[in-house]
């Protein structure tokens, strides 16, 4: 995956990459002070996998909701 992020980030700072495709995307969520959180998963672009990275972060123990940039 390319790296998009232009600037450092606090180690706390939970950041999800998503690789858009066709029929899936991939998703990788990641922080400064684990580094990979889980396995790298694939998600179908229908609704349930847009709405799927917002369980993966709040499974990860985020102690805030998901925000978009």
């Amino acid at each position: 995956m390319r790296h998009l992020i232009g600037r450092e980030l606090p180690a706390k700072t939970l950041v999800v990459a998503i690789d858009c495709g066709k029929a899936t995307n991939r998703v990788m969520p990641a922080s400064g002070e684990q580094g990979v959180i889980g396995e790298p998963v694939s998600l179908p672009t229908l609704r349930e996998g847009v709405e799927e990275p917002a369980r993966l972060i709040l499974a990860a123990g985020s102690e805030d909701q998901p925000a978009a940039s």
